[in-house]
């Protein structure tokens, strides 16, 4: 069997198993994923990519998700519709875009689907820091198109998400810039305490220094909590 007819058996083994499943197309985008994704943290997963992405069992709880194949940054962004006005635009992200999701969950991937990092972030902290950054494109002297858009940062995680899966040591932006004036750190999420800083250009060295640590913990550092 060659390589293509391998990989066309292998399509249509996952399709059959999402239709099983009722999950919709497992090769949207993303999708894939979210099926994992949905599996790790006990959810039931949303039945197409057009409504929520995951919910209870009970269905009393909605969940978003946000995955990502990168292993080194996690910036989860947020597409939203255009509203006439701003405080349209507030009432819109409260009750059908974020707010209205109990906890949103970015979680980044390996190739191969394997899972190395998830954050756990109420759906109001999500909203609280979205919104200065929405607002101001909102008002930005720019014809609108497209979509409305922001983004989480590296920092917005680390102060105000939970890591509930993930490598106990991480390489962090420092607190004293964000350009080539500022560092690297290397964090103990497990204490929070700062192991070592980095300089701007030595960012490689901070990931070495944290495969390191890991690797020397049982089970490479992944812990769940």
């Amino acid at each position: 069997m060659t390589l293509q007819e391998q990989f066309t058996k292998k399509y249509a083994e996952l399709v059959q198993i999402a239709n099983q499943m009722d999950v919709g197309d497992p090769f949207g985008a993303g999708r894939a994923r979210e099926i994992i994704l949905s599996g790790i943290l006990g959810h039931k997963i949303g039945s197409d990519l057009h409504g929520i992405d995951a919910e209870s069992f009970c269905g009393k709880e909605t969940y978003e998700y946000k995955t990502s194949l990168s292993t080194k940054y996690l910036t989860p962004r947020y597409d939203v519709s255009w509203c006439d006005t701003w405080e349209n635009q507030i009432e819109y992200l409260k009750k059908n875009k974020i707010a209205n999701h109990k906890f949103h969950f970015f979680a980044s991937f390996t190739i191969l689907g394997e899972v190395t990092a998830i954050y756990k972030m109420s759906g109001d902290t999500v909203l609280e820091l979205l919104l200065p950054k929405l607002q101001r494109k909102f008002y930005a002297p720019k014809k609108r198109s497209g979509v409305l858009y922001a983004s989480l940062s590296e920092k917005d995680l680390r102060e105000h998400a939970e890591l509930i899966y993930g490598p106990r040591y991480v390489v962090c932006k420092g607190e004293d810039g964000w350009d080539q004036s500022g560092t690297w750190e290397v964090v103990d999420k497990q204490t929070d305490d700062v192991v070592s800083v980095h300089s701007w250009n030595w960012r490689e060295d901070a990931l070495k220094e944290v495969d390191e640590l890991n690797s020397a913990l049982e089970n490479k550092g992944l812990t769940f909590s």
